[in-house]
């Protein structure tokens, strides 16, 4: 069963950054799992939002949101483990964004091939800004 769960201050934020990088939710060597190292070191609910979604209480994605200073925007990066794509697991961990953050999310950075798609379809069309 799939459920997620949003990190609500400070201290969730590190403990939810800690699940993903123990659970390796980020693919080694791209943004995210420096973002989710940087996000533990420096927990800031202000500036950062975390979600992670569980298939049986076992973490198998995670979204999170980063404020963009320079451009004032808010950003996302949101990653599923290969088993579980396909199966809604993404759309629900954007809801929760959605649902628990009073701004909208201007836009993604590409990753693996097909995100491009998946972020259309929840209507996030900026890229790699």
């Amino acid at each position: 069963m799939l459920r997620t769960k949003f990190a609500k201050n400070d201290y969730q934020v590190m403990k939810f950054c800690d699940e993903a990088l123990k659970y390796r939710l980020f693919v080694p060597g791209w943004l995210l799992s420096e973002k989710l190292v940087n996000m533990r070191k420096e927990p800031d609910f202000n500036e950062h939002k975390i979600a992670i979604c569980y298939n049986d209480g076992i973490p198998v994605g995670v979204v999170t949101l980063h404020n963009n200073q320079l451009s004032n925007k808010y950003y996302t990066w949101i990653f599923v483990k290969k088993s579980e794509r396909r199966k809604g697991v993404g759309k629900l961990l954007i809801k929760c964004i959605n649902k628990n953050v009073e701004y909208a999310i201007d836009g993604h950075f590409n990753g693996a091939p097909g995100s491009v798609k998946f972020f259309e379809k929840v209507g996030i069309l900026e890229t790699n800004f």
